[in-house]
């Protein structure tokens, strides 16, 4: 692509700079325009070249054709990377459930990681917020360093919390649901 580029941009030099530099040389005016009077009608420019139009409409449809395909491939590696993400996230708890040999171990070990990545996120982009609003004079590095630390720890802290929530309602409607001994 770079050589076909360098290419046309090399002919398209050479193609234009013996006009470019003609039309530097001076040269004494002598058109009718010059001698004519105001109202008369300027003369149509012949000096319009075809080719050089034609050059810049395919270069800009090469450059807007490269930026939608670019920008498809870009979208498409990242649903490949959240994909890829996502099965490593499930097979962790799976891994862990069958370990431990216990189904609420491995949700909960879903539930902290996806918490803590959200957290991590979110955090993130919690304390860029607040340094850009209250100027804090935090570095970029360092505000999301620290809101990626914050949203660590309370990503886990909510993952535990939901896990102990849901095991409570398990717990109870398990209970209200069983049937009544007699």
């Amino acid at each position: 692509m770079n050589r076909l580029l360098l290419t046309l941009l090399t002919i398209f030099f050479f193609l234009s700079s013996d006009r470019v530099f003609a039309d530097q040389a001076p040269r004494k005016d002598t058109s009718v325009a010059a001698t004519s009077t105001p109202n008369t009608p300027v003369p149509p420019d012949d000096e319009f070249n075809m080719f050089l139009l034609v050059l810049a409409i395919t270069f800009f449809s090469v450059v807007i054709g490269a930026v939608i395909v670019g920008s498809f491939a870009a979208v498409l590696l990242l649903f490949f990377l959240f994909g890829l993400v996502s099965a490593g996230i499930l097979t962790a708890s799976l891994i862990v459930g069958l370990y431990t040999r216990s189904f609420s171990a491995g949700f909960k070990t879903l539930l902290v990681i996806v918490c803590s990545l959200g957290g991590i996120a979110a955090g993130s982009i919690a304390l860029l917020l607040v340094n850009r609003i209250f100027r804090l004079h935090l570095s970029h590095t360092a505000a999301i360093g620290s809101g990626a630390a914050g949203g660590l720890v309370g990503g886990i802290l909510l993952g535990l919390s939901i896990s102990f929530i849901v095991r409570l309602l398990t717990d109870y409607f398990r209970k209200k649901l069983a049937p009544a001994s007699a």
